[in-house]
């Protein structure tokens, strides 16, 4: 499907401060209109997820919940009550193509993700994410979502932010397995190379 690569121009960019995946989610102007709470398992990784948005008089009203999913449970997602399922939906675009993750969002019409980039099904893109920075003897960057203004209700901005969470940790997962792939590439090379030793004086 064609997408457009122009941004109309007015873009609303929230920004994560604290960490992409607990903490605040700001405004341009440095309001908090999101907070994220994250609950981790025994060993560590990421078991839950709550997003809340904040009120004008910061008032917290509940917008979605993800559980991550683990040994004993399933991958599931609530949003403004709905029960989505997995909510993103996997669509393959070609052999050597990452496809395209699709949702519905509160206002009945359907989004995909690509990469980074969030789409309505007419190829308009309506959301960019990018990614925290972390520089040597300089702040960090935080990571940033970009979104379309026009695409800013909170039936369909609740949808872009809880997905735009889940499309990072496919990132993050993806990440942690080609590291953990490369370790276990050197153990076993570092193995096989010293294996053959013998013999003596």
């Amino acid at each position: 499907m064609s997408a457009s690569s122009a941004y109309p121009s007015s873009v609303i960019t929230f920004t994560f401060p604290d960490n992409p995946f607990y903490g605040r989610v700001n405004d341009p102007t440095g309001a908090v209109v999101y907070q994220l709470d994250l609950t981790k398992g025994l060993l560590g990784g990421k078991k839950a997820s709550s997003i809340s948005r904040i009120g004008p008089k910061g008032s917290f009203k509940p917008v979605g919940e993800i559980n991550w999913g683990g040994w004993t449970s399933s991958k599931n997602v609530v949003i403004s009550g709905i029960d989505c399922g997995r909510l993103l939906v996997h669509r393959s675009t070609g052999l050597f193509s990452s496809g395209e993750y699709w949702f519905t969002a509160g206002d009945g019409r359907e989004y995909y993700w690509k990469k980074k980039e969030c789409f309505a099904d007419s190829g308009r893109r309506v959301a960019t994410y990018t990614q925290r920075m972390t520089r040597l003897l300089h702040s960090n960057i935080p990571a940033s979502l970009s979104v379309d203004q026009s695409y800013s209700a909170p039936a369909v901005l609740d949808f872009i932010v809880v997905s735009a969470l889940m499309m990072e940790k496919k990132r993050e997962d993806k990440e942690k397995s080609r590291r953990n792939a490369a370790v276990s590439g050197a153990s076993a090379s570092a193995t096989s190379s010293g294996g053959g030793g013998g013999g003596g004086c």
